[in-house]
């Protein structure tokens, strides 16, 4: 046995190294420790022998399912030494504990990549054998390492509350200056580096409580449509656009219908976006992409209402452009389309279709038809209502429907139901055409000023 080795080895099974154990005294073997474990792992020649794919299928007959994880996510941080190791065990694989961790360091796929006189323990580096480092990192692409490197900055700063990044820097007069010797923390590869996936998961990764590893691509997906939801919301919209691409290049090309929903819905909320930054061309080509998509899905609910609010979306567009004829043929094709379902999901893109075409129709003037295009929308609205348990009051269509029939006082109490619920923003409201007839009125103005 290699005193050192032995040493460190005793030191992460009991942690902080001051608690005592029971042991066995090893009797010296003739093997060196390369050929003892070719012989344990049953593979007849010494490990440094080995070609990397050979040494990896090895390993994963043997190994558990957390400590191949562990290995795939330190093939990005090591040479290191085992007190990062663990911290990247602790903070992304929470659930993994001292088996997983001894399986990924002395499983055969890692060595010391040095060991000096004065290092102790907690000092000596370790490295993957070569070839091993490519072979495990292709597990992963630049939004795991991204949001690895978020979780672990946020431990980090958390625990000890200092250091902007993990390279050893100094103020210096002319900025940070890199100290002689320091490691990078994370290897993040260079290709794509223009690509989307690294800055909405770092935005992300203040949201996220759950490690990534562990997340589904379902889950994970639908977190970065909350993030793109709430950028937008909030006003940062180049970031929510990023954060819709990402999404859009990362799952776009999967089957499955649980994982094509947050990515119909990512374009819906790419395309608002677009309109929001002025790009309405971009922001009504993407809405057809999503009804070329997703159209012929008749018996997928949740991939058929992205295309109704894609079109109720466009038919807005086209009206805040002028082109009212356009905007009543759009609306008039949710209705004709989906008017017939009795699904709660898309109900509601029917009633609004019907809200914004009475809007339309008064606005060019035909109040007879826009009365019952507003008759429709609120028969739509009330069934929604009755089927899905919510508050009729607090739902901003009905509110503008109100408004559009000329009922202040009710309109005006629906709204501000809308805005105490949080269904609907101030910022949206004050853009809203629906409401144009009460911008004089006290009451309205008193709403937008909470």
């Amino acid at each position: 046995m290699i005193p050192k080795a032995l040493e460190a080895w005793t030191r992460f099974l009991t942690d902080s190294g001051q608690s005592q154990v029971r042991a066995a005294c090893l009797h010296p073997l003739s093997q060196e420790p390369v050929e003892l474990w070719a012989s344990v792992l049953g593979i007849g020649r010494a490990i440094e022998e080995m070609a990397p794919e050979e040494r990896l299928r090895a390993f994963k007959r043997h190994a558990s399912t957390g400590a191949i994880r562990l290995t795939q996510l330190l093939s990005k941080v090591f040479p290191s030494t085992l007190p990062v190791a663990r911290l990247v065990q602790r903070v992304l694989l929470p659930r993994t504990g001292e088996r997983e961790f001894a399986e990924a360091i002395q499983g055969g796929l890692v060595r010391q990549a040095q060991m000096e006189e004065t290092a102790t323990p907690e000092t000596v580096l370790y490295e993957f054998y070569p070839g091993l480092e490519e072979l495990l990192g292709e597990a992963l692409d630049r939004a795991d390492i991204h949001h690895m490197e978020q979780l672990i900055r946020r431990f980090v700063l958390k625990s000890h509350g200092s250091a902007s990044s993990f390279p050893g820097v100094v103020p210096d007069k002319d900025g940070l200056v890199t100290i002689p010797g320091a490691r990078s923390f994370l290897t993040i590869p260079e290709e794509n580096e223009t690509d989307a996936y690294g800055p909405p998961v770092g935005a992300l990764a203040k949201n996220i409580e759950r490690n990534r590893p562990l997340l589904s691509a379902v889950d994970y997906a639908n977190k970065l449509l909350e993030e793109s939801k709430k950028l937008r919301s909030d006003g940062h919209l180049e970031q929510a656009l990023e954060t819709s691409n990402a999404i859009i290049r990362r799952y776009g090309a999967r089957k499955e219908s649980e994982v094509q929903e947050p990515v119909a819905k990512a374009l819906v909320n790419k395309g608002w976006t677009l309109g929001s930054l002025g790009r309405s061309e971009e922001e009504m080509d993407v809405y057809d992409e999503v009804v070329r998509r997703f159209s012929e899905r008749e018996e997928e609910v949740a991939l058929l209402e992205p295309v109704a609010q894609a079109l109720v979306n466009k038919g807005w567009r086209l009206g805040s452009l002028g082109r009212s004829e356009d905007a009543l043929s759009v609306y008039d094709e949710v209705v004709r389309r989906f008017s017939e379902r009795e699904e709660v999901a898309l109900l509601e893109p029917v009633a609004q279709a019907l809200v914004n075409k009475g809007g339309t129709l008064g606005s060019l003037g035909h109040s007879e038809e826009q009365l019952d295009a507003l008759a429709q929308a609120e028969g739509a609205l009330r069934q929604q209502s009755q089927k899905s348990g919510e508050d009729l009051h607090q739902n901003y269509n009905y509110a503008c429907l109100l408004a559009l029939r000329g009922q202040e006082e009710e309109a005006l109490q629906a709204l501000q139901s809308c805005l105490e619920a949080g269904t609907i923003s101030i910022d949206h409201v004050r853009e809203d055409t629906d409401w144009d007839a009460f911008r004089s009125s006290f009451k309205f103005k008193e709403l937008l000023s909470l």
